[in-house]
């Protein structure tokens, strides 16, 4: 009062008469719930990180990917998965779909985060920093007997993230 200072004291902000916290937040990017999480967010959920070189088994299955790991080394991570994501490229906003998991069906053990961007164009992003911002997760990981029944559902999710675009 002395310095003629005007302090509002902001009550909670709620949603569903449930107090909206950063331990909340946390907890529905921990747990996949990406919408929600964005939604209390007030913008998507998202971080910083560079692309490394993967094993270009993508490629192969017509479904080039570029790998990246987290710039920040205590980055929260989203529950592993299929996700519709925004990427973000020297100023390009670029759609793509993004699985975060261990690829079961190539049975292999370390955790990695792969994106397929639907562009046209193949850019070389090698070493480059990127923003990816999840959108929507589409579906767990999951194990397929043959890579072939792995590109099938690639396309399906492919299309289901083509048909969500529209809404971002």
């Amino acid at each position: 009062k002395n310095k003629n200072i005007v302090l509002n004291v902001i009550g909670p902000v709620r949603n569903n008469n449930k107090d909206i916290s950063s331990t909340k937040i946390r907890e529905l990017i921990a747990n996949g719930k990406i919408k929600n999480a964005n939604s209390y967010l007030g913008s998507p959920y998202g971080f910083n990180a560079k692309v490394i070189r993967g094993s270009g088994r993508g490629k192969s299955l017509t479904f080039p990917t570029a790998n990246i790991i987290p710039i920040e080394k205590k980055q929260l991570m989203p529950k592993t998965g299929v996700y519709f994501i925004c990427g973000r490229i020297n100023g390009l906003r670029v759609f793509g779909m993004c699985n975060f998991g261990m690829r079961p069906t190539f049975n292999e053990n370390d955790l990695v985060m792969e994106i397929h961007f639907f562009h046209e164009e193949e850019y070389d992003f090698y070493g480059k920093e990127i923003r990816v911002e999840f959108l929507e997760r589409i579906r767990d990981e999951k194990k397929f007997p043959s890579p072939k029944e792995l590109i099938n559902q690639l396309n399906i999710d492919k299309q289901l993230c083509l048909q969500l675009q529209g809404n971002y």
